[in-house]
């Protein structure tokens, strides 16, 4: 079965998918993760991670916030990117009016010690993602696991396989499977998987590198990264029917520049 989805996926075409997706056994319970990055107090987008290619969609984050809700999205994910690159949380206050609309938020980004994680979720914040303290400290990881549960995530952001840390900024000499399976060992229910490479460009995502992920690791995988048409979308959906550890996708870019709406990506996860 799981080679002849595979098979179905690889040669995807838009109406076969369409046809399949609608059939019930192929529903999956995939969660949408429309996304928004703070930098400034501002939405933005940044392509591949990098701070001088920015572009700014929203002066005021609540207001993406509503519009997803009000799309029917359940969740949205929140990355602080000024706490990315600066190492603590900085626009907390965005976060904050983002936790108004209702939504429950995934949110990471610059979140290196306890007490950042037990401030973000008593504001009101469903789930916070570690990133570059897990992959310098995986022990760190699996002592938010141990207190916080399943209200804790490790983003692991990668190019060629490498994890990436600092905002993207710094590349180790650490695979990204091998810290999937780490952090997993050690209590992490969730892990937001991104390639870098990807993010923001428009070009696909990396399917290969995600299944890999998905089949090495025992917790649930968030696939982020290049999702850039509602075919890509529909990947996944099959992916999901196949591996049943991928939780959900974070859809950014594609989104903000209307390649397709959020009720289109919800009616088909």
């Amino acid at each position: 079965m799981r080679k002849e989805l595979k098979d179905l996926r690889q040669a995807l075409t838009e109406e076969n998918a369409l046809a399949l997706i609608n059939q019930q056994p192929f529903l999956s319970g995939m969660i949408i993760f429309p996304a928004i990055d703070l930098r400034g107090g501002r939405c933005v987008r940044l392509f591949q991670g990098l701070a001088d290619q920015e572009t700014v969609y929203h002066d005021d984050p609540a207001i993406p916030a509503a519009k997803w809700r009000d799309a029917g999205s359940e969740w949205i994910h929140v990355v602080d990117l000024d706490g990315a690159f600066s190492g603590t949380s900085v626009n907390r206050s965005a976060v904050e009016r983002i936790v108004d609309s209702g939504l429950k938020i995934q949110v990471g980004g610059g979140i290196r010690k306890v007490e950042d994680a037990a401030a973000l979720i008593e504001a009101g914040v469903s789930r916070v993602v570690i990133g570059t303290r897990a992959c310098r400290e995986p022990a760190f990881a699996g002592q938010l696991a141990n207190r916080f549960d399943s209200q804790v995530a490790v983003g692991i952001d990668a190019k060629d396989g490498m994890v990436a840390v600092e905002g993207w900024v710094d590349l180790t000499k650490i695979r990204a499977i091998d810290l999937g399976c780490q952090v997993a060992e050690l209590g992490i229910q969730s892990i937001i998987y991104t390639d870098i490479s990807r993010d923001g460009a428009m070009v696909g995502p990396n399917f290969s590198a995600m299944e890999e992920m998905l089949q090495a690791v025992s917790c649930q995988v968030v696939a982020s990264g290049g999702v850039s048409t509602i075919e890509d979308v529909r990947k996944f959906v099959l992916m999901a029917k196949e591996y049943p550890n991928l939780e959900g996708i974070i859809i950014g870019k594609a989104l903000y520049e209307e390649a397709f709406s959020l009720p289109e990506a919800l009616s088909i996860s």
